[in-house]
């Protein structure tokens, strides 16, 4: 049906077209939702896809409704330079340009324009059908409307981010594959889009109230700005001149109306438009980015401007600010929590039907039974997908992280929770599991996720705390909690009947498909790096790297530092794998696929290890020898510093000694990069034990001779 429950007022974005002065529109948004992140003292930028309820947009503003240009104004300038090439502006130039950044995105944009299962906010872009005499307004929905005078079209996302922006002046009409309906270009009669949004608002959720309507404009247009060159015809002209005019007269009718002056006054309509100089700036313009930028910092940095920035991002977040209302008859909106990891996954890409199918489970469980787990190999992507999908509900939930690979670390994430939430713990530390437990199975406990990640040993579910209960037993159950594990061992998910997670709860993480390995790999490496290569060559590294989300990292990292080129880091990769009997068999075997991994971290080590290698090595690479042996958040920098103040003056067996007995050894079940280096130690003549790896870097360690040679590069291997 038409009509949406929504339990609070409604929040719409209205996006006007522009050309390459949407750049405006989009850091006016920014700057918006970065005063928004301050108020709400978020650890990172919100979107606006989980903030409005409705969004509409025209030409680039349709764009940045889709998400194409995401929040990266960056995005903009390379993709008006593929677009907007002169000396004839080609359909097919816009297509690519659309579909390159769809591609980074992560996105397939031969994805149909429709909302996810998961999302609460809907999308229209504006266009036009050139139906004889007269030209029609339209809207395409990312939705299903049922009102008997609008249609439904069926189309894919690049098609509906070309149709809102056919401009006549520059390309040709767009005709839809599934129903061959032609359309232009939206600004033609809706480059505001206001009016479309307040209308469609009404139809979606009627009888609910506004409380932030923000209108977002791209700035004033003379028609001396337009490249006249480019004209043929007075029909045109007038058309341009018209164009370049109704934007900021729908923004003023609607403010004159009754309806828009209600919301004025009420602070719940925001207009925000560059009205100064930009009117010279030509729609194609792309070389003027720093001019657009310019400008509108200078119309964000005026005074006046940050009461109103600050009024419409507290609109957002708490409705209206109208003199009326009293905060003191409303609930208290609840405090959220979270011990989510501090470190960002910028090159998070994909995983759309991994994220979805999370949602899905938790959303059809039964009250007790809200738990999924995510198993696959090692370097599958398991626990970032887990981080991503803990930071989407941030705003909706605590978010609790426990890194789960033995109890030591478990009862470390649960003594986190309890030291955050304040809870009353024992002197002796034996009551943590207890107390998180019963905090969140009570009803003072707002909404709450909490992932276990690196569950990969099953053992450790039934392993006993020191009162004798299993841990398993302490894994909370709420109406109100969710739990996210991530696990290698596909055979936790049923066991015990589904105690720990319902057979029905398992999600399967396999390889990335090639479109969003492909996005993945794009995005971690540099432009003209990833430009110079061919699709065959794409497909060729894409398909020996198997997938496998870590080992196009580490790929991409090798690149984008040592300014590889695609072919070149294949013929690396192909030398590997001929020598494949170096690897020791620990190191290879667990995990057939796994191998890319394997083979992708030996091309980046040698690079680390020297020309000599592997006769002999630098310090650098004996320093990762001797970090695999040593467990990853139990060692500290310290220690290190500790024991060279120490060891000063003693002879070498001695470091070596003083090594072992004062950093602690690998707890967690064995790592790869140990698994590799087991297979260097058992394939070294003169070694046979860590004390190997040890000496080597302790005598250069102590002398400080070079103890810092490294590459940068590797830690984001």
């Amino acid at each position: 049906m038409e009509i949406d429950s929504i339990s609070h007022g409604i929040r719409a974005l209205s996006l006007d077209g522009g050309g390459v002065k949407g750049l405006a529109s989009l850091l006016i948004l920014q700057r918006i939702f970065r005063t928004l992140q301050m108020i709400e003292k978020l650890p990172e930028m919100p979107k606006p896809c989980d903030y409005f309820d409705l969004i509409g947009g025209t030409s680039t503003g349709g764009h940045i409704s889709e998400s194409v240009f995401k929040d990266n104004p960056s995005s903009y300038g390379r993709f008006f330079n593929l677009a907007m090439r002169k000396p004839f502006f080609r359909a097919e130039n816009l297509e690519k340009a659309i579909k390159d950044l769809l591609i980074a995105r992560g996105i397939d944009p031969e994805a149909l324009f429709k909302e996810s299962e998961e999302s609460k906010c809907k999308v229209f872009v504006c266009s036009t059908r050139n139906i004889k005499p007269a030209i029609h307004n339209v809207l395409i929905r990312s939705y299903t409307t049922w009102i008997p005078t609008e249609e439904n079209y069926d189309c894919h996302i690049w098609e509906a981010a070309r149709a809102t922006s056919a401009a006549p002046l520059f390309f040709e009409p767009l005709k839809l594959k599934s129903c061959g309906a032609t359309f232009g270009d939206g600004a033609l009669g809706l480059n505001n889009p206001i009016s479309e949004v307040i209308n469609e608002a009404d139809r979606l959720f009627p009888n609910a109230d506004f409380k932030c309507i923000l209108s977002i404009g791209t700035g004033l247009t003379d028609v001396k700005g337009l490249d006249t060159s480019q004209l043929s015809g007075g029909d045109v002209i007038r058309t341009c001149v018209d164009l370049s005019m109704n934007a900021n007269r729908q923004a003023q009718a609607f403010a004159r109306g009754k309806r828009g002056r209600d919301m004025l006054n009420n602070k719940t309509y925001f207009r925000f438009d560059v009205d100064r100089n930009i009117e010279n700036i030509s729609l194609e313009e792309w070389k003027k980015m720093d001019e657009i930028r310019g400008l509108t910092d200078a119309y964000l940095g005026r005074p006046e401007k940050e009461n109103e920035l600050r009024d419409c991002a507290t609109s957002l977040r708490n409705g209206t600010l109208s003199p009326s209302s009293n905060p003191e008859t409303s609930p208290a909106k609840p405090t959220l929590s979270s011990t989510l990891p501090v470190y960002s996954t910028p090159n998070f890409s994909g995983r759309k039907a991994e994220l979805t199918k999370i949602f899905t489970i938790f959303q059809r469980s039964e009250d007790l039974h809200k738990r999924v787990a995510l198993f696959g190999l090692g370097g599958i992507g398991k626990s970032q997908i887990a981080y991503e999908y803990a930071k989407r509900h941030m705003k909706d939930r605590s978010t609790f992280w426990v890194r789960a690979n033995t109890l030591e670390n478990m009862e470390a994430g649960y003594l986190a929770i309890a030291t955050l939430l304040q809870l009353e713990i024992s002197p002796y530390r034996d009551n943590v599991f207890l107390l998180v437990k019963g905090y969140l199975e009570s009803d003072q406990a707002p909404p709450w996720l909490m992932v276990l990640d690196e569950l990969d040993d099953k053992e450790t579910m039934f392993a006993q705390d020191s009162n004798g209960v299993e841990i398993i037993d302490y894994i909370p159950r709420s109406q109100n909690g969710h739990v996210l594990i991530t696990t290698r061992d596909s055979r936790i998910v049923g066991l015990r009947d589904g105690l720990g997670v319902p057979a029905q709860n398992g999600i399967r993480v396999g390889p990335m498909p090639f479109r969003e390995a492909l996005a993945l790999f794009r995005r971690c490496m540099r432009q003209e790096l990833s430009e110079e290569a061919t699709p065959r060559q794409y497909r060729v590294l894409l398909d020996m790297l198997g997938g496998l989300p870590l080992a196009l990292v580490q790929a991409a990292s090798y690149m984008r530092e040592e300014e590889a080129s695609v072919e070149e880091f294949t013929a690396l990769y192909r030398d590997i794998e001929k020598h494949e009997s170096l690897f020791h068999e620990s190191a290879i075997n667990t995990d057939r696929e796994q191998r890319s991994v394997l083979f992708t971290w030996e091309i980046s080590y040698k690079r680390i290890a020297g020309p000599t290698y592997p006769h002999s090595k630098s310090q650098a690479a004996m320093l990762l020898d001797l970090l695999g042996f040593l467990d990853a958040q139990a060692t500290s920098t310290r220690s290190f510093s500790e024991i060279e103040h120490d060891m000063e003056g003693t002879d070498l067996f001695d470091i070596c000694r003083g090594f072992e007995e004062a950093l602690p050894p690998q707890t967690s079940p064995p790592s790869l990069l140990a698994n590799i280096n087991e297979s260097r130690l058992k394939s070294s003549k003169s070694a046979g034990s860590i004390q190997w790896y040890m000496a080597g870097f302790t005598a250069a360690f102590v002398e400080k001779s070079d103890a810092n040679t490294s590459h940068g590069w590797w830690w984001s291997c």
